[in-house]
């Protein structure tokens, strides 16, 4: 009897070191397969070095005949902070940097809950960009409306907390996977 309890505690010690590293391991970021569909990790990043600090959650997306969905989760922020999600499509020009989210829009804000985490989902028409990169940045103001008035006091509300970016995305959306 001693054996079989000797035997089956050895076994469940196995097969547990086998299936941690499994479940906690961080899945690679970009799309599923040959699909238009993917994960991306969003990361922070030392602003010298360019080396990854902290994982800071995960973007959820879906790019089909030019309309790209996010879903966007992130955590490890500022409780009550207000955050933007801005889409870039690095792939224009020589600068490699086109803003194609407008930031007068409120679906690309939202604003990190007592736990610091925040949640933002969007549908955007990305027309024939290639290359675009969801980032993370810290919002200076915020938009109420859909769109809201650039110089119209009521429909935006002032943060004073900048725009520097806060989360990086660890790959790039491409329209050909």
């Amino acid at each position: 009897m001693k054996k079989v309890i000797l035997l089956t505690t050895v076994v469940v010690l196995l097969v547990s070191l086998v299936t941690v590293p499994i479940v906690t391991a961080k899945g690679p970021s970009g799309p599923a397969g040959e699909s238009n569909v993917g994960h991306i990790n969003i990361v922070e990043k030392d602003p010298v070095t360019w080396e990854v600090i902290r994982d800071g959650g995960k973007l959820t997306y879906k790019l089909s005949d030019g309309t790209l969905d996010v879903v966007l989760n992130a955590k490890g922020l500022v409780p009550g902070d207000w955050y933007l999600a801005e889409v870039v499509d690095k792939g224009v020009d020589d600068s490699g940097w086109d803003v194609l989210s407008p930031n007068n829009y409120s679906s690309f804000y939202g604003q990190a809950n007592g736990g610091g985490n925040v949640h933002i989902a969007f549908s955007l028409d990305v027309g024939d960009a290639a290359d675009m990169e969801v980032n993370l940045k810290n919002a200076d103001w915020v938009a109420l409306l859909e769109p809201s008035t650039i110089g119209v006091p009521e429909e935006w509300i002032y943060t004073g907390q900048g725009w520097d970016f806060v989360l990086y995305a660890e790959a790039q959306i491409n329209d050909t996977p």
